[in-house]
């Protein structure tokens, strides 16, 4: 039988991936995961697979405050 060993989740497409102790699943997926993402010049998707540094930035979101946080690798908030 198939075991799930943990899930991987992000608010911001391409992003750092978190590994949460708890997640909520709801009939629209998993909650809170990559509600964002980020658009070229173009308007076409620009993730991860494409622009690897993006991995590098570690996202967050506080529904709460409709809030979404973004930690660059220096160490910058924003």
């Amino acid at each position: 039988m198939p075991t799930l060993a943990r899930l991987s989740v992000t608010p911001l497409k391409g992003t750092l991936v978190h590994h949460p102790d708890e997640l909520r699943l709801t009939d629209a997926g998993i909650l809170g995961n990559r509600l964002f993402y980020l658009i070229d010049e173009r308007g076409e998707l620009f993730s991860g697979p494409d622009h690897g540094p993006l991995v590098r930035i570690r996202a967050s979101y506080d529904a709460s405050h409709e809030r979404l946080g973004v930690g660059m690798p220096d160490g910058t908030e924003v």
